[in-house]
């Protein structure tokens, strides 16, 4: 299957930077496994092209990619969405890289994806979404599960938490897209609750491969034993795809406290290896 792109622009500068977004959408789309290809069609004249050519055509030249200088896929993504370029009509597994590469470029605030800020919002269609999720409910059911993957959730608060659980709820298999969770008040808990609600919702995120707790120094200044029993440690036992553990200490420097997280840290890693499940902390 071949896609033609046409560009038409009256300005040198213009054409050269929408030669080079087709260039960019021959590299993510074109692909020998799915037989998709793209046909970039340049408007940059022949005797202009600093690059050599394969061969040409008697409409426009044909150009070689192999040193070619690519633009940001936004950039390309926003270019196809001028052109109107069938973009929806590419395989699932593609749309699914483009949508990926496009939420890492556009998407600044992933590596600490705060809840907080957005309690107030609709949990069905909350603000923090990539706009282009928007555009459509097909895009909304293929967008957000990959935005839910890359992302590394931040909650603060019991609000926060119950936020966040409807926002997965109401996302056919939310929860299994979640890969990144952080709690940056784990050590708020009361004393004698039956459970810890922080790690019931991590428990509950089947595909959960990193998990981040934040412990004040006050808070860990006690046995191993007593920590486990308190914050109900066992329960991160269930999360079956874990392989990592963030343990960080909050508030004064304290050699004692950081001490005691490794030995947690440590027995984390124990408790998971009895199991059969490789899982690695590191503290800081």
């Amino acid at each position: 299957m071949v896609f033609s792109v046409q560009t038409h622009s009256p300005r040198p500068i213009a054409i050269h930077k929408q030669a080079k977004f087709l260039l960019q959408l021959e590299k993510i789309v074109s692909t020998p496994s799915t037989g998709i290809f793209i046909m970039p069609v340049s408007t940059i004249p022949y005797n202009d092209d600093p690059r050599p050519h394969k061969h040409d055509t008697a409409a426009c030249p044909v150009l070689t990619f192999s040193n070619a200088e690519f633009p940001t896929l936004l950039e390309a993504m926003s270019f196809m969405g001028h052109m109107n370029f069938p973009v929806m009509k590419l395989p699932a597994e593609i749309r699914e890289k483009i949508w990926e590469q496009e939420i890492l470029e556009d998407c600044d605030y992933l590596e600490r994806m705060r809840i907080e800020p957005y309690v107030a919002d609709s949990p069905k269609c909350p603000t923090f979404l990539p706009r282009r999720a928007l555009a459509s409910k097909q895009m909304m059911n293929e967008i957000v599960p990959v935005f839910i993957k890359l992302a590394k959730f931040a909650m603060s608060s019991i609000g926060d938490n119950e936020f966040f659980c409807s926002f997965l709820d109401s996302v056919p298999k939310g929860r299994a897209y979640v890969r990144r969770l952080r709690f940056d008040f784990f050590d708020c808990v009361l004393y004698g609750h039956p459970e810890n609600l922080d790690l019931k919702l991590a428990a509950s995120c089947s595909g959960l491969r990193e998990i981040q707790l934040t412990f004040h120094w006050r808070n860990v200044r006690r046995p191993v034993d007593a920590i486990v029993q308190h914050y109900h440690l066992k329960m991160l036992l269930n999360c079956k795809q874990l392989s990592r553990v963030i343990l960080i200490t909050m508030g004064y420097y304290s050699i004692e406290a950081l001490e005691t997280l490794h030995d947690l840290g440590q027995w984390i890693e124990n408790q998971f290896h009895d199991q059969g499940q490789t899982v690695k902390y590191s503290v800081l």
